[in-house]
């Protein structure tokens, strides 16, 4: 069985844009709202029109009054040494290194942030930031502000997106994942200010020509994020509600980068 033939078989109904419109209405989304996007399309059951119906229908409720961002991170530009799932050869480091294309915000793909997400950054009037692993992607009022700026050293801290996500009080919407692909709790990690220093190194545009340059960043401790998440809903207000089969979340980004803060500065494993 084929995993479309799957999801066709567990769906009750087929998920439509004026159906996804009325349901993101009643969790309380709005014209205007500024919210970060997390998504998984396989969640919701059967989607008539795919990832494209649920990224206009998103547009279509939260209008260029508002701001819609999501992750567009490409984890795959950057050393080969930190390749993992699957690593390489050692003996091709230095050739990968030499010739890997730099990070290009038109042309390079979004890596394992789903089809939602790569929908959204193909679009005309979306911006991304700059950054070759970690970007972020950003449609209405506040993009430009959102995506102008984005420092290569501590990628998701206070010189990235994150933090003016949290300074323009954004919300969070979980659709179908949750915590542990929550990146505003990195924001919190950076303030935290007890997390282990690592370089990562990445293939990048700098001055008109292409340098694999290093860059200093945390080690990001991504496997407490869910841990984190449990608590936080424990003391604050989280939105929980199901559309379709897609489980959602919709919560303050600002309250959560707070309580993560003090969450990962009492926490034994940094």
């Amino acid at each position: 069985m084929s995993r479309l033939e799957e999801i066709i078989n567990n769906s009750n109904d087929v998920i439509t844009k004026s159906f996804l419109v009325k349901e993101f209405k009643r969790i309380g989304l709005k014209a205007g709202d500024k919210i970060l996007v997390h998504s998984k399309l396989s969640s919701f059951g059967f989607v008539c029109g795919g990832e494209r119906t649920v990224v206009e229908a998103l547009m279509e409720v939260i209008t260029e009054e508002g701001t819609i961002s999501m992750p567009a991170h490409s984890g795959d530009i950057c050393d080969p040494i930190f390749w993992g799932n699957p690593p390489v050869p050692k003996e091709w480091f230095e050739k990968i290194r030499e010739e890997m294309p730099a990070f290009d915000r038109e042309n390079t793909k979004t890596y394992g942030m789903g089809l939602i997400a790569e929908n959204f950054r193909t679009r005309l009037d979306v911006l991304r930031s700059y950054h070759p692993t970690v970007s972020f992607t950003s449609w209405g009022k506040e993009s430009e502000e959102i995506t102008k700026e984005h420092t290569l050293e501590n990628s998701l801290g206070e010189g990235s997106p994150l933090r003016k996500m949290y300074d323009l009080d954004f919300k969070v919407l979980l659709l179908g994942v949750d915590y542990d692909v929550n990146t505003m709790f990195h924001l919190s990690e950076y303030r935290a200010g007890n997390a282990e220093k690592t370089i990562n190194a990445s293939p990048i545009i700098e001055n008109g020509e292409r340098v694999f340059k290093s860059y200093e960043d945390i080690e990001f401790k991504t496997e407490l994020f869910m841990f984190a998440g449990e608590s936080f809903e424990e003391k604050h207000n989280v939105i929980k509600d199901k559309i379709g089969l897609s489980n959602i979340k919709l919560f303050s980004a600002r309250e959560c980068v707070d309580f993560g803060v003090e969450y990962f500065k009492n926490v034994n494993i940094y």
